[in-house]
């Protein structure tokens, strides 16, 4: 395992850590490793998951069951969704 030094702690901030150590009946050390084992938790809870394959094929079905609905619900003609006029050309 690794270890490092913290310079230039604030005060305020030791005496904190000293004050919630001993609520949790912990070394200051174990304690600033729980709390930096919460921070890290709480940042990766926030990064977005890679979906899988199969996740991803349910959103795009779930997609395409509301434009089917969208579409069965539109009383326009084919030739009024895509713009063409009465003379067959696009407007």
């Amino acid at each position: 395992m690794g270890s490092m030094t913290v310079r230039e702690l604030p005060d305020d901030l030791q005496q904190f850590l000293k004050a919630d150590a001993a609520a949790n009946q912990r070394s200051v050390n174990k304690q600033v490793i729980v709390a930096l084992q919460a921070y890290r938790d709480s940042k990766l809870a926030q990064v977005p998951r890679a979906r899988t394959p199969e996740e991803k094929i349910a959103a795009i079905r779930v997609i395409q069951a509301a434009v089917q609905l969208e579409m069965n619900n539109d009383t326009r003609s084919a030739d009024e969704i895509l713009g063409y006029n009465a003379h067959g050309y696009f407007d």
